[in-house]
C-alpha cells in the first residue's frame, strides 16, 4: 500500500509483517525523491524511475520470499 503521509514525506510504503516478537504488525517505509536525475528509492543503493518501477520491484521481492517461505 502506498501513501501520501505528511509526516514521513510525500510517499511512504506500507507493509503487513507478522513475527513472533511482536506479532502483527506494519512496517513503513519512507520513499524518497530528491532529485529526477536519482529517481525513488527507499534504500539508495537501488533508483527507480517511476514510482510504479519501484512498486513493481518490491512487490516481485515479496512474492519470491513467500514463495521461497512456502517451500520450507
Amino acid at each position: 500500500m502506498i501513501l501520501f503521509c505528511f509526516y514521513l514525506g510525500p510517499y511512504s510504503l506500507s507493509v503487513r509483517d507478522s513475527d513472533e516478537q511482536r506479532g502483527p504488525h506494519v512496517k513503513h517505509y519512507k520513499i524518497r525523491y530528491p532529485d529526477p536525475n536519482i529517481g525513488y528509492y527507499i534504500a539508495a543503493r537501488r533508483a527507480f524511475h517511476t514510482l510504479e518501477d519501484l512498486i513493481d520491484y518490491y512487490t516481485s521481492k515479496i512474492r519470491l520470499w513467500i514463495f521461497n517461505q512456502l517451500k520450507k
